[in-house]
């Protein structure tokens, strides 16, 4: 069985991985880096790059193929990069792929990269390709760093605002309906002023009963936007930034002011990028944004 078991598998189909593990060594695979089977110049690739980057963690976001293999079978040419501070959040990709001529060419993917041969929503728009050996390892080493906390919430923004819209749309929602019946209000309170009879239109009565119950809260929530402080606990530290302020380094979990460190205890078992009014959302398994 391979050394790398399901629990610490970083990548897409595990599976295919065991297969592909268990065929390389079957037929005597020789060019292997942290129990992956790899291609050759995949191998000389990432074994330069981990030489500059030590605590890099690699990973296998795509199934294996033969085709940048002399031998025709199945191993890796695209490998998925990530560090061990954060092992959950893929940096970028190193991959092979062959120019017009069939040559080899060492490729770096990372949102790092703004490549203007290409619109921004094709592939290669965040891709550096070349045959030259020296400048791809230059161009992993410069595109394919650690994240850093302002590049994460930038990376889950749209997320978050959408969470945040999840839980203010219904109120707003309902909140407009209510304004929106302007004319039969005006008509109601005519004739409650000249007749003197309690409320008779049953869009007036829900309104009025509505306000009354939830009036506040439904202005609050459809106003809804928290102040929010980002928590990323990674192993060795975490890191944090109330919203507006300077970002914050602290030794562990529990160095977290107390009211902050209750909500990031709720939001550890809550469903990722699902918003809990006055809580906060999961962004991922590491990362948090609380609502204070």
């Amino acid at each position: 069985m391979p050394a790398i078991t399901k629990e610490d598998f970083v990548g897409r189909d595990y599976i295919d991985y065991v297969n592909t593990y268990d065929h390389a060594k079957a037929v005597g695979h020789f060019w292997w880096v942290d129990e992956i089977p790899v291609a050759r110049d995949l191998h000389r690739f990432m074994m330069d790059f981990k030489h500059a980057r030590r605590d890099v963690v690699f990973g296998l976001p795509h199934q294996s193929r033969g085709a940048f293999n002399p031998d025709a079978y199945d191993v890796y040419s695209t490998i998925s990069v990530a560090y061990k501070e954060a092992p959950e959040l893929c940096v970028g990709r190193l991959f092979l792929d062959y120019d017009k001529n069939g040559k080899v060419m060492f490729c770096v993917k990372s949102d790092a990269i703004t490549n203007e041969k290409y619109n921004a929503d094709k592939d290669g728009y965040h891709v550096k390709r070349t045959s030259n050996f020296a400048n791809a390892v230059k161009n992993a080493k410069t595109y394919l760093k650690p994240k850093l906390l302002q590049s994460l919430i930038n990376d889950h923004r749209v997320a978050l605002s959408q969470g945040i819209s999840k839980l203010s749309d219904p109120a707003r929602n309902e909140f407009y309906r209510i304004k929106n019946i302007d004319e039969p209000m005006i008509a109601e309170v005519e004739n409650m002023v000249r007749i003197g009879y309690q409320p008779a239109t049953e869009a007036f009565k829900k309104a009025v009963a509505l306000i009354a119950e939830k009036g506040e809260e439904l202005k609050r929530m459809s106003q809804y936007k928290p102040k929010t402080c980002f928590v990323w606990s990674k192993p060795d530290r975490v890191v944090m930034q109330v919203e507006d302020e300077m970002e914050q380094v602290l030794f562990k979990l529990e160095d977290v002011p107390e009211h902050i460190r209750n909500k990031v205890a709720v939001l550890q078992i809550a469903e990722v990028r699902k918003a809990i009014v006055d809580v906060g959302v999961r962004l991922t398994d590491t990362f948090f944004c609380v609502f204070i």
